[in-house]
């Protein structure tokens, strides 16, 4: 690879490395700082990752050949080398076909991967906030005192049900938290 041809860029806090849906051009290396991945997911931003110094991104979309699949923002001062798509990729024609396969499958996967880590974390983000939501069982208890025995029954086993799965997809947001802590 030409490291002539290889940038350096200084970036502001806030700043945008990379936009989401734009065409890939550079591979990045982060020098100095650290970087948040956001992804809109339904409308709605949600951060899926962070980067700090060492860390390489944006090598998947011109690697693929597809669009960037999430944003990368400056978060505090950052220092980026940018590795343009054309000499890495001169770089992998020189490379076997196997190689070259193995490589782009490697991309295939962590695309994949990426898309459903972003989908996991927006929907334990959506169970944040119905945990934030919860309901009182005695409040609620006194706001249906006038109804039937068995419709209060009704009532507070839909409140039971509710607080069960809550805390279960909370236990489970825990873990996929965890889990991805060494993909961060």
């Amino acid at each position: 690879m030409d490291d002539k041809k290889i940038l350096t860029d200084k970036m502001r806090s806030g700043e945008v490395i990379i936009e989401e849906g734009t065409w890939a051009y550079y591979a990045y290396i982060l020098r100095s700082g650290k970087a948040r991945v956001i992804k809109i997911i339904n409308g709605k931003q949600v951060k899926i990752g962070s980067f700090k110094k060492g860390d390489v991104f944006g090598e998947m979309a011109f690697l693929g050949g597809t669009q960037r699949i999430a944003s990368v923002i400056a978060d505090g001062n950052v220092e980026v080398e940018e590795v343009p798509g054309d000499v890495f990729m001169e770089a992998l024609e020189k490379l076997s076909a196997q190689t070259r396969a193995e490589i782009k499958l490697i991309v295939s996967d962590l695309s994949a991967l990426s898309e459903v880590l972003a989908q996991i974390l927006s929907r334990a983000e959506t169970i944040g906030e119905i945990k934030k939501r919860s309901v009182e069982v005695k409040s609620l208890k006194k706001g249906i005192s006038g109804m039937s025995k068995p419709l209060q029954r009704v009532v507070l086993g839909l409140v039971e049900k509710r607080n069960k799965a809550t805390e279960r997809f909370v236990r489970l947001a825990k873990e996929i938290e965890e889990a991805t802590k060494p993909i961060d």
